[in-house]
């Protein structure tokens, strides 16, 4: 049992992997203005329903085969559903051009922190503006400055 506990690395990898890839295809497939709607409902669907139906199957399964036979379903279940759509990608989608605007090594990235999703609504600054300077005070003196003047 031990022995799988160096795999968990890799359910980190593979989670941060698929999770930048949904943001990116969001990024560049739906609207500006759509965007942290698309992702909120993406997180609302993965962490709230998947999670929760997930939860909540698995533990029926987990009750009614015990947790071995679920762990083996569930793993075949996935491997079905891979060959399936591999299947449905090879004969059903015909090849086609590259549509270079989807990529996500094509989208933009701004110079500044703030996130793609929002970067269309920050107006960017003219280069005419001149810098407000503020009229310099003179230095306060401290009580003890004061008794010796």
């Amino acid at each position: 049992a031990w022995t799988v506990l160096p795999l968990e690395v890799l359910q980190g990898v593979t989670h941060a992997a698929i999770w930048a890839a949904c943001i990116s295809y969001l990024s560049a497939a739906v609207p500006p203005a759509l965007r942290t709607s698309a992702q909120g409902i993406l997180q609302g669907l993965h962490l709230g329903l998947g999670r929760g139906c997930g939860a909540m199957i698995g533990g029926v399964m987990v009750n009614f085969f015990g947790a071995a036979e679920t762990f083996r379903g569930i793993g075949m279940a996935c491997l079905v559903i891979l060959l399936l759509f591999a299947l449905i990608q090879w004969f059903a989608v015909p090849p086609q051009e590259e549509d270079t605007s989807m990529l996500a090594e094509r989208i933009p990235v701004p110079s500044s922190p703030v996130p793609i999703a929002t970067i269309d609504l920050v107006h960017p600054h003219s280069d005419n503006v001149t810098p407000r300077t503020e009229p310099k005070l003179p230095p306060k003196k401290t009580k003890h400055q004061d008794r010796k003047s």
